[in-house]
């Protein structure tokens, strides 16, 4: 009983002392950080060369308030009074940063685990004699979806002195690391780029070459487990600095999966030499297209390099052979896309695994997978497993040929659709190609004569309302502009058009008549932009029939009409309902509308005019009608060209009123502004005609000509046009057709 009671005292005593160096344990973490950091129990580790560590866990949740307040130098301060052993995890928010300077040497931090952090002045200790006095310490550390912030002065400066690097910040923890995991790292600079960005290319060959000139080497005397995985930002000659600066004769596993590995250099494929106790190469999830010979292993140990999820799609039965004379290796095949097409190799391969005796042999023991390997191609062999696969299976007779030959016939159908498509929209939107391709590419298509125009002041006199006087403005002056787009200011020559605009071009001290009459008989065309405040104008009304009259002694489209708002017909003049009716026009709110303007301005020129000789004088060729009665005007004489009329000889027959009258006119060099000399004057009557008299101004009505130069007697207008001072000078000749 004194044994036990004593025994109960022992106890009791342990407990109690236990409780006491509990309570007493000193913590670490610097002031202010209990807000995101907290010392959360103990993490046991164990390996080869590490039998049993008992670590007190710091645990840091960093958010985004805390950002820049977790600093390494700051920590390093606290744990100089630490007894205990440690081990840190590390959680940031995102954008969290924080400073960690390689190669992350702190007193009794034996694991430090890193995830989704932003490390700043990661390259700040280069050559720091900060890391010669701490000794080594790190067994563990994992860098996980973490992001290194560089300062591009500090980065070109350490590669710039990568020749006199120190061994303790070029190696870290190599005596003492004995698992490093940097997965999913990128990079950032802090500064721009661009001012350096053409000195990296030359700075990263010299880089290359310095590196062979590194005095040491890294012997990871303890490194067993090597994870760089999700590097899309790894160097391609990565593997090759590894293996030429570092001596790796411990590592166990070897992690380059998730790579974008593409090709394997020597160093993969004689592995065994550097890496003489590796156990797992895993090269899994890469863009590994065919099935590498690995060297023979020197040693006699069982290695699995792990190839699975690539992109091998040929597994050849000479590549089993070679398997086979590596009894120690195991290559993981499985679940690539095996192409099972016609090729004598495949057939081979089916072959040869039918064959139970082949794949029974003990050098295949651990490749009995590759009965159950799947083919992903062709579409009807998908899925099907090699052990299931007959060489009548593949298809390889006509289906196979159609297979061959849909390709190209796919390509030629969708080829001929497409020109035809392209076809059908050119004929169906032929005008507007035309003008597409002539007014932003300069090109006349085929089939498209240019116009030749004629030699005149103007390009255009634009007919419109003052009420629409900014929109003129707004337009045409845009057209006006020289081809590169600016005002031509010094009133060059490299306008693109010269309009002739009323209230910009008319001569002060004319009359309005003189300055219309003038400016459409100096422009190759007149513009008329048709609205309702243009028809209320009596002024516009006569511009048009100006205009129009031109386009009967021209005998070409002089006129050109843009429908600015849309008109009722009844509202129009009969004369603008008749244009309407005869002329294409320009819609404002069309997507084409300067396009087609510009291309009405351009291509609509002067057409060549052909006569007829008759009794020694050129004359315009008649068109056969029905009641057809011409009038032939001749050159005036000078009495009446100083009073703007024609003189012609004047026979008159008896005869009912014609139906219609074919007109043909010629131009006069001088125009009075109060008469139309450019119309036709037709004395019309339901009585007979006495060819003894000349017609009054009672007997005479005035019509303008329509496109067609064929006008209707029944629609006379304007009344009383003709100055009955000049009649003598005004004689007609009508003859019954």
């Amino acid at each position: 009983m004194a044994t036990e009671g004593f025994q109960t005292h022992i106890l009791f005593l342990i407990l109690a002392l236990t409780r006491v160096h509990t309570q007493d344990i000193y913590n670490p973490l610097p002031k202010g950080w209990e807000t995101f950091c907290s010392i959360d129990g103990t993490r046991t580790y164990r390996s080869e060369f590490t039998p049993g560590l008992v670590m007190t866990l710091i645990r840091c949740n960093i958010m985004s308030e805390h950002s820049g307040i977790w600093r390494l130098d700051t920590l390093r301060e606290t744990m100089k009074k630490a007894t205990d052993e440690y081990a840190i995890d590390l959680h940031c928010s995102r954008d969290v940063n924080i400073s960690l300077p390689w190669p992350i040497k702190i007193l009794r931090v034996h694991e430090l685990n890193v995830y989704g952090c932003i490390l700043a002045d990661y390259l700040e200790e280069h050559n720091s004699n900060v890391i010669n006095i701490i000794p080594d310490s790190l067994k563990v550390l994992r860098l996980v979806d973490t992001e290194i912030s560089v300062r591009v002065k500090t980065f070109i400066k350490t590669m710039q002195d990568v020749k006199n690097i120190s061994k303790e910040f070029d190696c870290g923890h190599e005596d003492t690391i004995e698992k490093l995991t940097r997965s999913n790292i990128s990079y950032s600079f802090i500064e721009d780029l661009e001012t350096v960005i053409e000195s990296l290319s030359d700075l990263g060959a010299q880089y290359m070459q310095d590196t062979k000139e590194v005095k040491h080497k890294c012997i990871f005397s303890r490194l067993t487990e090597l994870q760089e995985v999700h590097e899309s930002s790894q160097s391609k000659y990565h593997l090759k600095l590894l293996v030429d600066n570092s001596i790796l004769r411990e590592l166990r596993m070897y992690n380059l999966s998730h790579n974008y590995i593409s090709d394997l250099d020597g160093y993969v494929l004689e592995w065994s030499t550097n890496f003489p106790k590796l156990e797992m190469l895993d090269l899994s999830h890469n863009h590994i297209s065919q099935l590498y010979k690995f060297k023979i292993p020197l040693t006699s140990h069982a290695t699995t390099i792990n190839l699975q999820y690539n992109n091998i799609s040929m597994v050849t039965v000479e590549d089993l052979k070679h398997l086979k004379k590596m009894s120690n290796v195991t290559i993981d095949l499985q679940n690539n896309p095996l192409i099972c097409d016609c090729d004598h190799r495949v057939k081979d391969l089916i072959s040869f695994v039918n064959n139970d005796e082949n794949l029974d042999m003990p050098e295949f023991n651990n490749y009995q997978y590759i009965r159950n390997m799947a083919c992903s191609s062709p579409k009807t062999l998908t899925g099907t497993k090699l052990y299931k696969l007959r060489i009548s299976d593949l298809q390889c007779g006509s289906t196979q040929e159609t297979e061959y030959f849909m390709v190209p016939i796919i390509c030629l159908t969708v080829f001929a659709t497409v020109c035809l498509t392209v076809i059908v929209i050119l004929v169906k939107y032929r005008k507007e190609v035309r003008i597409i391709m002539f007014t932003r590419f300069h090109i006349i298509l085929p089939c498209q004569s240019a116009s030749v125009l004629e030699e005149k002041l103007y390009d255009a006199f634009v007919s419109y309302s003052s009420v629409d006087e900014h929109w003129v403005d707004i337009i045409f002056k845009k057209i006006e502009l020289s081809p590169d787009g600016e005002e031509d200011t010094d009133k060059s020559q490299n306008k693109q058009f010269k309009f002739c605009l009323h209230h910009r071009d008319f001569i002060p001290g004319k009359t309005i008549f003189d300055n219309v009459i003038k400016c459409v008989e100096s422009s190759r065309h007149t513009v008329v932009l048709l609205s309702r405040n243009f028809i209320r104008s009596e002024y516009c009304l006569y511009e048009f029939q100006e205009a129009f009259q031109q386009s009967i002694l021209e005998q070409k489209r002089h006129l050109i009409i843009v429908m600015i708002e849309e008109v009722p017909t009844e509202e129009l003049p009969k004369e603008l309902q008749r244009c309407l009716k005869t002329f294409t026009y320009i819609k404002k709110d069309d997507f084409l509308f300067l396009d087609r303007l510009i291309y009405a301005l351009k291509m609509q020129g002067v057409e060549k005019k052909s006569y007829i000789k008759s009794n020694g004088h050129m004359t315009k060729p008649s068109i056969e009608t029905d009641k057809i009665s011409t009038i032939e005007t001749k050159k005036q004489d000078s009495r009446c060209r100083s009073k703007g009329f024609l003189k012609s000889s004047t026979h008159l027959k008896k005869s009912k009123k014609p139906s219609k009258l074919k007109i043909a006119a010629e131009k006069t060099s001088e125009i009075r502004p109060d008469t139309y000399d450019r119309s036709v004057s037709i004395w019309s009557t339901d009585t007979g005609y006495s060819s003894e008299k000349s017609p009054t101004i009672n007997d005479l009505s005035m019509e303008t000509l329509s496109a067609s130069s064929v006008i209707d007697l029944d629609m006379i207008a304007t009344p009383g046009i003709i100055d009955t001072s000049a009649t003598d000078c005004v004689k007609i000749n009508v003859k019954n057709a």
